[in-house]
């Protein structure tokens, strides 16, 4: 079972886990795998709200109630950009504010507030991306226009059919 420590500042560290307690099994879905994106959600305040990518794991080390994992779903971020904002800036900020609890010892950020993190929009990211997909339109127009020159462009048929004119 992966302690919080495991989860360290853009770092991830597999040599932190516990035995799992006597009387429980392991379960599948809830082991840590490359690419997760891990924050610690409960413990001293120092500890709470640290996030890092797991880009390498052993098999069997099994992910705690006290740290969230997530997956990308915007094809355009990356992980490692993501854990970065999570530790700095604007969203590690709101992390800050998010916590709670009674003492500096034992406090929390709940999932509903975790998912409330802003992230700012990486724009070079996005500008690469779109810049790769002009690129390949750009390649993809030349060829097929280099092949329209030699005559290798078959024309094809309308799907569409004319409507008989009413005027006759």
């Amino acid at each position: 079972m992966l302690k919080t420590t495991a989860v360290q500042t853009l770092s991830f560290n597999q040599a932190a886990h516990k035995r799992l307690p006597t009387g429980l099994k392991p379960r599948p879905e809830a082991e840590a795998k490359a690419g997760d994106l891990l924050i610690t959600r409960a413990g001293p305040q120092n500890r709470v709200g640290i996030s890092c990518l797991v880009k390498s794991v052993r098999s069997r080390l099994m992910i705690s109630d006290k740290i969230i994992r997530f997956h990308l779903i915007e094809p355009f971020l990356f992980e490692e950009f993501i854990a970065l904002c999570l530790n700095a800036g604007t969203s590690q900020a709101h992390i800050e504010r998010s916590k709670s609890g009674m003492a500096a010892s034992q406090m929390n950020i709940s999932q509903v507030k975790f998912r409330m993190t802003p992230i700012p929009d990486p724009p070079a990211v996005r500008a690469k991306a779109d810049r790769v997909e002009g690129d390949r339109a750009a390649v993809a127009v030349r060829r097929l226009g280099s092949q329209a020159d030699a005559g290798r462009v078959r024309q094809h048929p309308t799907p569409l059919r004319r409507r008989p004119s009413l005027a006759n």
